[in-house]
């Protein structure tokens, strides 16, 4: 399968097209080491063109726009050709087997010209003073508040109100039904056994497709009017609850919290502060003695 969906699409194939292995011929003349060489510069058989890679292409286009690439590489790259930089990051491998020349070759390339491989704090004195100064502010403020919100009794009134509210209502509707359960009832009582089957039979003539019919549609009749409103005046009950917390919290004998909190000098870095370039070759796991080495010939190159 060869198309503009597979593997970059090196063909250069409108759409998709299924192809049989053999059935397409290269002629690369002589078969010898300098004619397929000379083939594979002069074609990416395996669609490896640094330029179709957004990533790289952008890293590529910020460098030579800050002047931070040699033009040799740059002009490697826009040719297409990856050998050189596949050959040299074959060359090297740390511990696990894994190719990392060229990423040794990109930190040391940082390292001589002095390029931050990490985002730097600003050389600002005042600046990184305030910017430190107004975080540990907010950090205290917002540590105070999350010490208080987690100790807060919340959930626990939210239980609390919800309980009693419940129990309130469970009160109205005792209250509501002791007043009209006897209207209701003789109500009831005055009704037939004819009646109610009556009434049962009709719900098939209104709807002949239901399969059951429902007491309770029947008993539904029996109410003219039904309404309930509760006054909770929302508003007032709300200032009531404040007024509440508020004389319990602050009105009542001694404190209502307790505080431990204690502050300590900076610490000083327990290791010494090495250079990131080492830290980021020491990750990738390289011999010292190989970054060197490529260091040592980049020095040379660029001089």
């Amino acid at each position: 399968m060869v198309g503009k969906k597979v593997q970059g699409n090196p063909e250069k194939i409108e759409g998709h097209r299924l192809i049989k292995h053999g059935s397409e011929t290269l002629f690369i003349g002589a078969l010898s080491f300098e004619s397929i060489r000379e083939f594979l510069r002069a074609n990416d058989i395996e669609g490896k063109r640094p330029m179709d890679n957004e990533a790289v292409r952008k890293r590529l286009e910020f460098q030579e726009r800050h002047n931070t690439l040699d033009e040799r590489d740059l002009a490697t790259f826009k040719r297409n050709k990856t050998y050189e930089l596949e050959a040299l990051s074959s060359s090297y491998t740390n511990p696990k087997g894994e190719p990392i020349g060229l990423p040794i070759y990109l930190t040391e390339f940082f390292r001589i010209k002095e390029l931050p491989c990490k985002p730097q704090p600003t050389e600002d004195d005042a600046k990184i003073l305030r910017m430190f100064r107004r975080r540990v502010e907010n950090k205290f403020k917002e540590d105070v508040k999350f010490a208080l919100n987690n100790d807060s009794p919340e959930y626990d009134l939210k239980g609390i109100i919800e309980d009693k509210i419940k129990e309130i209502i469970d009160r109205m509707a005792e209250e509501i039904i002791d007043k009209h359960m006897d209207t209701l009832m003789e109500k009831a009582e005055e009704v037939t056994a004819d009646q109610i089957r009556d009434k049962l039979l009709y719900q098939y003539q209104v709807n002949p497709y239901r399969e059951i019919f429902s007491l309770g549609e029947v008993v539904e009749e029996l109410t003219k009017e039904f309404e309930i409103v509760v006054e909770w005046e929302p508003d007032e009950l709300k200032k009531k609850v404040e007024d509440t917390l508020e004389d319990y919290v602050y009105d009542r004998e001694g404190d209502i919290y307790t505080d431990e909190i204690e502050f300590q000098d900076l610490p000083d870095l327990e290791e010494e502060l090495i250079p990131f370039y080492d830290v980021v070759e020491k990750a990738i796991g390289a011999d010292p003695e190989d970054c060197q080495k490529i260091r040592e010939a980049l020095e040379w190159r660029l001089s």
